[in-house]
């Protein structure tokens, strides 16, 4: 079995933010890691040996390590009194790839690590996985198995408090997709999601998860398809009481449809399509059931060589249970211009606007929360080797809520250099 090494190292320039050149001067009173500085040294060296393999893709094995610096000027969301950090988080990770005969094989493992300048209270460590055997039994038979574990910190977005929480998702899933003819596909599965909290989180409690997922899918001779697709959610709350005062319950029962269309024009543009009605019952508290329209349409236009503009419009629903309400509904609005300098840099520019309305309120007689929110990110990368690049991201961030405290202005801006051997 051949083995091929690869070592992709994410590091933040430091040194550009340090010195001011990216922030102010008043943030910068920590000195730039030594291990980020070795690591830099280190790559850069294996990046100049002459006829050193590098690891690609196809590889059997890949190593990596990361160290990534971002700046976060209001960290924990708040309307008043912000606090600004810098966040470094690094990364070890293996990844396994290999292919037999009609089977592949995939797992991959990464531990990291975030540990902020400021705020050290939120720092932490989680390791995370994803395996997943894509299996065949006959070119008209296949599917997957996986397993997969996510740990990260929630949000202070819809957090008033300064507390760490960790949200921990494990999922197991079995898909099969039947096409005998490559023309009609019969499509099934089911899942178990598994979600905790380190902390109790009301309006995304802890629960666990069986969704069944069936359906059909039929593929033009164009390379367009359309699919009808079912899901049925059942669902208990771990460790949540019935609570008859505030109607929170213990257990619910989803279902949802939707038809999806994929389309490919001329080569010049693509576009997604979904449009779907979900429903939700719960166990005990009816007052909570609701049910809603969801979908989104993605277009992606090809205007030259150089230039590609992405318009993207969708609605969804979330639960978020809390005395106030059950669930959102966010309407959103985001288009993007991507702009190839050189086949060596890229750049591009986003603009996001939602309106977020909290749902569910009028059995609780209560005047409810509306979110209003805008953001515009930009970025340029440039690839000076296979192996190498250099990114620049800045995105800017405004929140307008009916209530109060819950509005925000945020710059996020993320340095970084990925080197890999």
């Amino acid at each position: 079995m051949a083995l091929a090494f690869d070592s992709r190292i994410h590091i933040g320039v430091n040194g550009l933010i340090n010195s001011g050149w990216l922030m102010p001067s008043r943030y910068n009173n920590r000195k730039v890691p030594l291990l980020t500085h070795k690591l830099l040294w280190c790559c850069c060296f294996f990046n100049f040996i002459p006829g050193l393999t590098m690891a690609d893709e196809l590889d059997t094995i890949q190593l990596r390590a990361g160290v990534n610096k971002s700046f976060d000027s209001n960290v924990l969301r708040q309307s008043s009194n912000e606090v600004s950090d810098q966040i470094t988080a690094k990364t070890v990770g293996v990844k396994y790839d290999k292919t037999y005969s009609l089977q592949r094989v995939i797992f991959d493992v990464n531990y990291n690590d975030f540990s902020y300048q400021k705020s050290d209270f939120l720092d932490y460590h989680a390791t995370n996985y994803n395996g997943t055997w894509l299996w065949s039994l006959t070119p008209n038979l296949h599917g997957n198995l996986s397993t997969s574990k996510v740990e990260t910190l929630i949000s202070f977005r819809d957090l008033l408090t300064p507390t760490k929480n960790m949200r921990t998702t494990k999922t197991n899933t079995f898909s099969f997709e039947y096409s005998p003819h490559h023309v009609w596909s019969l499509i099934g599965g089911i899942s178990e999601i598994d979600n905790s909290n380190s902390r109790q989180f009301t309006a995304q409690t802890g629960s666990s998860t069986t969704v069944y997922e069936y359906g059909v899918k039929y593929i033009f001779p164009s390379g367009s398809n359309i699919s009808l697709l079912g899901r049925q959610k059942d669902g208990k709350f771990e460790g949540r009481e019935l609570n008859p005062a505030l109607k929170f319950d213990n257990g619910f029962e989803e279902k949802e449809y939707d038809i999806t269309f994929e389309k490919d024009v001329n080569g010049k543009s693509t576009i997604n399509a979904k449009l779907g009605y979900l429903s939700r019952e719960y166990d005990n508290f009816s007052e909570r059931d609701y049910s809603a329209i969801v979908g989104n349409v993605d277009w992606l236009y090809i205007v030259t060589g150089k230039i590609k503009v992405d318009l993207n419009l969708s609605r969804g629903v979330n639960v978020f249970e809390t005395a106030n309400s059950t669930y959102t509904v966010t309407n959103a609005i985001r288009t993007g211009l991507f702009y190839d300098v050189t086949s060596k840099i890229q750049t591009g520019l986003n603009l996001r606007v939602s309106s977020r309305d909290f749902e569910g309120r009028g059995e609780f007689d209560t005047s409810g929360r509306l979110d209003k929110e805008r953001s515009i990110s930009a970025f340029a990368t440039w690839n000076p080797l296979q192996n190498a690049a250099f990114t620049v991201r800045t995105t800017k961030s405004h929140r307008n809520s009916s209530i109060d405290r819950f509005d925000f202005d945020d710059v996020l801006t993320y340095v970084s250099v990925d080197l890999s051997i």
